[in-house]
């Protein structure tokens, strides 16, 4: 690995939050990081850079969590400047974005499919049915790769973080990696038309944002296999949403072999959920461009949100920045307001999500009910 100059490392170090920031300093040796402040914590980490790293100190104490660490507004803070009024989904985006580690050890090859994500200068793969990070070199980054890239690469692990970097890619978007060429399609005249499908007895119109009140859970029906097998038929692109999904849920969603499916099981932490749902916007998004139909369900609208919480206000029904920003890019894939796009929406939520004043007045109010 290439060494870092001493002014690169310095720049490197000072744009970490404290938390990162005390994980290195552990990496590195320093004792007691949790007491030092941040400003002393980056002089005693480039001072262990060039002392070497301290093996007596070295991860003795991992020291005691902050009790708000999967608050997603509280971990923006760290990252998005303090200046900075409103918060964006492209702030989102850099802040779920890793950083390439430091250290790597030889390990096996290993093939993935993955959506890729491209935030500032940094570029990443993450496979649809799993947590791992895969880092792309400059030989391909922003030249090639783009946000929601449908993308075959082969890995090597670099440690033991489910942490990967790429050695080569095989496919983008289903064509060659070496031939593939950013393609900009025309999203064509509006679709929106009484053509519909019916999800159970809910009519559900191609090319709207449409939301859907269960009275039973997806598990308990045979609606999600009815639209599965339609798409399969028509060619249609099926994307899954969901965060903290129950265990019957995923068995179906397994048992379907839902090609597309970025949900997540139950008591996933708030980071992990930002970061596949995010996967999920940027593939639709990108499918999109690609010239596709895109069908988007949501399995449970106010279960995604309360998942991208954790510290969901409950006495005042408050929802995170971030939830709100999420939601907000959701419905912006579908009828959108200056174009229309080949993309149908479909919320479903359940009968204490119209006690939620957020998904009543700025959800639920611009879908079609059915």
């Amino acid at each position: 690995m290439t060494e870092l100059r001493d002014e690169q490392r310095q720049v490197l170090v000072q744009r970490l939050g404290v938390f990162e920031l005390r994980g290195l300093a552990r990496e590195m040796g320093v004792p007691s990081p949790t007491t030092k402040k941040r400003d002393e914590l980056i002089d005693l980490i480039l001072q262990a850079f060039d002392k070497g790293v301290n093996q007596e100190n070295k991860n003795q104490k991992r020291g005691r969590p902050y009790k708000k660490l999967n608050s997603l507004d509280e971990l923006l803070c760290t990252v998005v400047d303090e200046e900075k009024e409103e918060l964006s989904y492209e702030s989102l985006l850099s802040f779920a974005q890793e950083e390439k580690p430091f250290v790597s050890f030889a390990g096996e090859n290993v093939r993935f499919e993955g959506v890729s994500r491209v935030a500032e200068n940094k570029v990443s793969i993450r496979p649809i049915n799993g947590n791992e990070v895969i880092f792309v070199g400059d030989i391909y980054g922003k030249e090639k790769l783009e946000n929601g890239d449908l993308v075959e690469v082969t890995a090597q692990k670099i440690n033991n973080n489910d942490e990967y970097n790429a050695l080569s890619l095989s496919l983008i978007n289903g064509e060659s990696a070496v031939m593939y060429q950013k393609k900009e399609f025309d999203l064509g005249k509006e679709i929106i038309s009484d053509n519909k499908f019916y999800f159970g007895e809910s009519p559900i119109y191609f090319g709207r944002r449409n939301a859907c009140l269960l009275h039973n859970d997806l598990y308990e029906t045979d609606n999600l296999k009815k639209l599965n097998d339609l798409c399969l038929r028509n060619g249609n692109v099926l994307v899954l949403l969901g965060a903290n999904t129950s265990y019957e849920n995923q068995i179906l969603f397994k048992n379907l072999d839902i090609k597309y499916n970025f949900t997540t099981p139950y008591a996933t932490n708030a980071k992990l959920n930002l970061n596949k749902t995010i996967d999920g916007l940027n593939f639709a998004e990108n499918a999109l461009k690609n010239g596709r139909n895109v069908i988007v369900v949501v399995s449970d609208l106010g279960g995604l949100l309360l998942a991208l919480d954790e510290n969901f206000d409950k006495e005042n029904r408050e929802h995170s920045k971030a939830a709100e920003i999420i939601a907000k890019k959701i419905l912006a894939l579908a009828g959108a307001y200056d174009s229309a796009v080949s993309l149908t929406l479909l919320l479903c939520y359940s009968e204490v999500d119209k006690c939620d004043k957020f998904i009543q007045s700025d959800l639920l109010r611009v879908c079609k009910k059915c």
